[in-house]
């Protein structure tokens, strides 16, 4: 290490306390105010220029002046872990306290914070003065560069806050890369993060909408709620455990990085994209009704420890959500004076955690499928048959079997064992170009339509010893080099594949799948009205619909209770009879007109 030079010749800074006699050159150094008095001198400001005024006595006779430097700034960085405690002043705070637990700083500060404070440590107590380090990066420009005014690449925090705030920057910042390295700053980045915070409070809105339409009350809850889970419920709860056993572990091993990660991940896909449409249905139940207590419950726990887990990167959202969650129930008056939340291990299932994501990729791939076909996800279809490639792919399937077939929009899902071959498969026989042409030359076209109309099924059990076609008159043979054969699903079914199987979805529309369709539909639209108007969640209307076939409107009529219900109506008409009250809107659903009206019940 090479030589420190601790003195500065600056004016501000702590005065080096050491003095020289003019006459003899005697160096006395100070070590104290306390000692300053007993030479009979004492001041409230030990900086320049008031400790300059002291002149000490030295033994020769002659004055002592203090030395006009000042002390290195990095001095006072050397020093910091145990000044800040006042020592050597204050003991007690020092024995409590020191060493400290955790310094940060950019790698620019090797020989800076870093060095200065283990230097000085070292010469004053012979020990390390801090226990863990963390060196981070810089912050660059999106291409690597190093921000410079001079480049017109800076960007500035306060302009990022401005845009987008400050609990979407500080999570930004430790979402984007590891700590240590280099930070390339990409505005496309924050806008995700920005994102991610809108949907977990369109998340949290709806929760709490829902909950304050009920007047949930959380302690009221006089059973064992765990005990009415439904698989759904289970799975979000050692999901939730899971999260907060990740995010304390990253905590603790300073892998700060993956903590807003491991959270980014259970607040998109988790909770809004996939636990949130789950339950949806079941917040629309009648007040005391145990399936939306239990998934008010869930909600609850959800929103509270993530408040809790999430306040030392989002303290003002946290602070937020905690208040109004909690104020009324007997928590913290705020969210930083909460103990930290300790995982329930029992609440974790890893396998169930594993059997959702192969029900959720089920149900990825039959969306997939209906995009092929467009079928519209509300659409209910007869069945779905899923192939596994592997056995645990069935057992998990099956495991969740009524969460896919709800999820999925099917009256029945079939699970295959993977060595079986689906039924709804055909065989087509198609000519193969480099073989045909070259033997039959001008007759190769000819073949080739004979090979395609002809029997596939006749023509794989019939080939190996050639296979005979009559052609203008002729007849030839043709073998297995000349033809290909492929397996295609029936036009019935639309397939979609994946690494865990494949799923087929059967389009039959029976007259209930007609009807449920266009009852999914009407109140799809009949809810947009509602929105359009302004109404709350929780007003009834009275609603008629309009439209001229009568196989439709029989097929509303018999599924009138559900819509009813989906859309809060005490009234609900469908005819053909296009007498209509209240906010009129006209439809195209299916290519088939409809008109709609509502209008509010005002008692």
């Amino acid at each position: 290490i090479k030589d420190w030079t601790i003195s500065r010749q600056r004016y501000w800074g702590i005065p080096l306390p050491i003095w020289i006699c003019k006459e003899c050159g005697n160096i006395e150094v100070i070590g104290s105010r306390k000692e300053l008095e007993e030479k009979g001198f004492k001041i409230d400001d030990m900086h320049k220029p008031f400790v300059d005024e002291i002149v000490l006595k030295c033994g020769c006779g002659g004055d002592a002046h203090r030395v006009p430097d000042v002390l290195d700034v990095w001095f006072d960085s050397g020093v910091a872990a145990w000044a800040s405690l006042g020592y050597p002043g204050e003991e007690e705070e020092f024995k409590k306290w020191y060493p400290v637990d955790f310094i940060t700083e950019g790698h620019d500060q090797t020989r800076g914070w870093f060095y200065s404070q283990m230097g000085c440590g070292l010469i004053a107590f012979d020990k390390v003065p801090y226990k863990r380090v963390l060196q981070h990066g810089f912050a660059l420009d999106e291409k690597g560069n190093k921000m410079s005014k001079s480049l017109g690449n800076v960007v500035r925090p306060e302009e990022v806050i401005e845009k987008f705030g400050v609990e979407v920057l500080r999570f930004y910042v430790l979402w984007a890369n590891k700590p240590w390295d280099d930070l390339r700053f990409n505005w496309t980045e924050v806008e995700v993060i920005d994102r991610m915070f809108n949907i977990f409070w369109n998340a949290y809105v709806f929760a709490t909408t829902y909950m304050a339409l009920d007047n949930f009350d959380p302690t009221s809850l006089k059973q064992d709620i765990a005990k009415h889970y439904k698989p759904e419920d289970k799975w979000i709860m050692s999901r939730l455990n899971t999260v907060v056993k990740e995010v304390t572990e990253a905590f603790e091993s300073l892998q700060i990085y993956s903590m807003p990660r491991v959270m980014h991940d259970f607040i998109l896909e988790d909770l809004s994209r996939w636990y949130i449409p789950l339950i949806r249905s079941r917040t629309w139940m009648e007040n005391d009704d145990l399936e939306k207590l239990t998934a008010y419950q869930v909600l609850y726990e959800i929103f509270t420890t993530l408040a809790t887990i999430m306040a030392p990167i989002s303290p003002h959202l946290s602070e937020e959500m905690h208040r109004n969650l909690t104020s009324s129930f007997g928590g913290e008056e705020s969210v930083h004076m909460e103990d930290w939340i300790i995982h329930d291990g029992e609440m974790i299932d890893g396998q169930l955690e594993k059997d959702m994501q192969v029900a959720r990729r089920v149900i990825e791939a039959v969306t997939s499928a209906r995009e092929k076909r467009g079928l519209k996800r509300r659409w209910p279809v007869l069945n779905i048959t899923f192939h596994p490639t592997d056995e645990a792919s069935k057992v998990a399937a099956g495991n969740l079997k009524e969460l896919i077939e709800k999820q999925a929009n099917t009256h029945k899902l079939i699970i295959m064992n993977p060595e079986e071959n689906f039924e709804g498969l055909e065989t087509k026989v198609e000519p193969e170009l480099k073989t045909v042409g070259p033997e039959f030359k001008g007759d190769a076209e000819t073949v080739m339509n004979a090979i395609r109309s002809a029997d596939a099924k006749e023509l794989e059990e019939n080939i190996l010893n050639g296979y005979e076609l009559k052609v203008k008159g002729k007849k030839l043979l043709i073998f297995p080099k000349h033809v290909k054969f492929i397996e295609t699903v029936s036009d019935r079914y639309i397939s979609s594949g994946f690494d865990l199987g494949t799923v087929y979805v059967d389009t039959e529309k029976t007259k209930e799948i007609l009807a449920e369709g266009y009852a999914r539909e009407v109140v799809r639209r009949i809810q947009d009205m509602r929105k359009e108007t302004n109404l709350n969640i929780e007003t009834h209307i009275d609603v008629t619909v309009a439209v001229s076939d009568a196989k439709i409107i029989d097929a509303l009529n018999s599924k009138i209770d559900y819509i009813s219900h989906e859309t809060r109506s005490k009234s609900l008409k469908i005819s053909d009879d296009a007498t209509q009250k209240g906010f009129k809107k006209d439809w195209n659903i299916e290519r088939e007109k409809f008109s709609i009206s509502i209008s509010e019940i005002n008692r």
